[in-house]
């Protein structure tokens, strides 16, 4: 699915598969090393100018199998994930979408000096697989500095709106279809209550935060 939303210019491979890796052990790293399975995967990494992970939710959080990938890969001296920027996606039958498991994957990614840029989108599947939800949080913060108006840079500006607009746009974009053929959808748009309170030099925030909060509006038009 993904490959087929990619623009023009930009290509996505898939990394190797950690499903043989084995539980991580410090004792195990010190007596033999990093397995070979283990240096193809965060060589995959390093050689990638940016990630997305795709991850189901278990049992309120990250998959076993994903969280001992990055236990391994943490261990390395040169870090395959530093400074690598990354996009979030899950999926649960659930109501918040899998929205748990990004909050754990958010801290594991944190400590292995990853920039988390934005909070993506988490969609709920119905059990007969259509998508029934998708919900689309506006959430790039954290980096941003206080700034006044005045001096905000226009190419910060738009690069701040591609991510926290333009990203819930291309999801809202791509599932409508699927809505419609299915005869129910719902669309959740966050974007914080910074869209009526505001924060002082913070417009970049706070800008993007309201035109989410419109966007809520949305009406999907249904047969």
């Amino acid at each position: 699915m993904l490959p087929a939303l990619a623009p023009p210019g930009l290509a996505l491979r898939p990394a190797s598969s950690f499903e043989k890796f084995p539980i991580y052990n410090l004792d195990l790293q010190n007596s033999s090393g990093f397995p070979a399975e283990v240096n193809a995967w965060a060589d995959a990494i390093r050689a990638a100018d940016a990630l997305i992970i795709v991850s189901p939710e278990y049992n309120w959080s990250i998959p076993g199998g994903l969280k001992n990938a990055i236990d391994w890969a943490s261990r390395m001296k040169e870090q395959p994930f530093r400074d690598k920027p990354v996009a979030l996606q899950s999926a649960a039958p659930g109501i918040l979408g899998g929205s748990r498991s990004q909050y754990h994957l958010r801290q594991s990614l944190s400590s292995v000096e990853l920039p988390m840029r934005r909070k993506n989108s988490t969609r709920r599947r119905s059990h007969s697989g259509i998508r029934r939800r998708s919900i689309n949080n506006a959430a790039l913060f954290a980096p941003l500095q206080e700034t006044k108006c005045t001096e905000i840079d226009a190419e910060l500006w738009d690069r701040v709106m591609a991510i926290n607009l333009r990203g819930p746009f291309l999801m809202v974009k791509h599932v409508v279809p699927h809505m419609i053929a299915a005869g129910y959808g719902k669309i959740i748009n966050i974007g914080s209550g910074t869209a009526f309170r505001g924060i002082p030099w913070m417009r970049l925030r706070a800008s993007s935060a309201s035109m989410a909060y419109a966007s809520t509006r949305w009406r999907l038009a249904l047969p």
